[in-house]
């Protein structure tokens, strides 16, 4: 479902690999040098970061109004990475990726604290819309079925879906973000 009641919003994730006895260094470096900069930038509309705090792994993810304030944000969006990757040794910036946000649904408000299952579908640019239709409920006994069938309306093959783990380590979205992506 679109967040703003038909308005696109868009992310940019970012995937980084910390060592693990760095997480919550990652995270403080996260709170008070990245999301100051994000908070600043016109169109932004909130950011989370998602840590896997066995592995290290991470994902930093910004929300904008638009592609346009996306696109206008990746000076800001490169600085923060290389500064981020030089304040926490052993910290590696894995990937960038930039997309619209097409399905964001939650069983409540987002919260530092609570888990997300990150399901990331590569398929057909053109059956993607197709797999969209397919909600997912909140256990891994239910979603398998539906991710599968997802996956296959969207022409991936079963090496094609990552399923993974994150806790929510950092949230700070508009107010309009967090009510538009709740659950009645």
């Amino acid at each position: 479902f679109s967040p703003k009641g038909g308005t696109a919003m868009f992310i940019r994730v970012t995937r980084v690999q910390s060592p693990p006895d760095k997480v919550q260094e990652a995270i403080q470096n996260f709170e008070t040098k990245i999301l100051p900069g994000v908070r600043k930038t016109p169109g932004n509309q909130g950011a989370v970061l998602l840590t896997n705090r066995q592995t290290g792994a991470g994902l930093g993810i910004t929300y904008w109004e638009s592609a346009k304030a996306m696109a206008a944000s990746e000076q800001m969006g490169n600085q923060t990475r290389a500064q981020s990757a030089k304040d926490v040794p052993g910290t590696a910036v894995i990937n960038v990726e930039r997309g619209e946000l097409m399905i964001m649904d939650r069983a409540a408000a987002p919260k530092a604290g609570s888990m997300v299952r990150a399901v990331t579908v590569n398929g057909d640019q053109e059956k993607l819309d197709a797999a969209v239709v397919q909600d997912l409920d909140a256990s891994e006994s239910k979603i398998a079925g539906p991710r599968a069938e997802a996956a296959k309306i969207a022409g991936a093959g079963p090496s094609d879906v990552q399923v993974e783990i994150f806790e929510t380590a950092v949230v700070e979205l508009s107010a309009v973000t967090a009510q538009a992506t709740t659950k009645a």
